[in-house]
């Protein structure tokens, strides 16, 4: 079975926390988030790609977001939320073969466990609107490239919960309020 990349996630998000609050460069920073966890190889190495991947695309991850922010700015939000909107974004953008849900996911619960019991509902919300950005807004994982299989593997093993399920009625408001949402095909109730 393949290593969860939970924990790179999370090194990721605790090294860019690093660099911003206290200016060391990414590489100690990256040192430090690894002495405080261990990783395997291929966890770290997803980690790093992470942490560089976001510091290579900042300008334009921090433009993407800021259009999802509703009368708030970038630099108003907290710390750690907004590195954290830095991952999912360059997950939804940049890694092809990682599904959309499976980043947006792992971002929320990422907000509950380090920022407020809100910042899950607000990291879902940002990610939304970056995700309708993003190639990812009509995802097919037929389509996906390889490592998809992969990546659907840990989001099974790791019981990650859908932030949101609900069922609807066919040909109802909901049901077309639902299908206007990121561009997504919902399954509807068929009885």
């Amino acid at each position: 079975m393949v290593a969860s990349r939970r924990k790179s996630r999370e090194v990721a998000l605790k090294t860019l926390y690093g660099i911003e609050i206290s200016n060391n460069p990414s590489s100690e920073a990256f040192s430090d988030s690894l002495e405080e966890n261990e990783l395997t190889p291929m966890m770290k190495e997803y980690a790093e790609k992470l942490v560089y991947g976001v510091r290579g695309n900042l300008a334009e991850l921090d433009a993407l977001i800021s259009k999802g922010l509703t009368n708030y700015s970038l630099d108003r939000l907290a710390v750690i939320d907004r590195n954290l909107l830095r991952v999912a974004a360059y997950e939804l953008m940049y890694q092809p073969a990682t599904p959309p849900a499976v980043s947006i996911n792992e971002a929320v619960s990422l907000a509950k466990k380090y920022s407020t019991a809100e910042s899950g509902q607000f990291v879902n919300g940002v990610l939304s609107y970056v995700l309708a950005q993003s190639s990812k807004a009509n995802w097919d994982p037929a389509t996906a490239p390889s490592e998809f299989e992969e990546e659907e593997e840990i989001y099974e093993a790791d019981s990650i919960e859908p932030v949101v399920e609900e069922i609807v009625e066919p040909n109802t408001e909901a049901a077309d309020e639902f299908n206007k949402v990121g561009k997504w095909t919902i399954k509807l109730n068929q009885r």
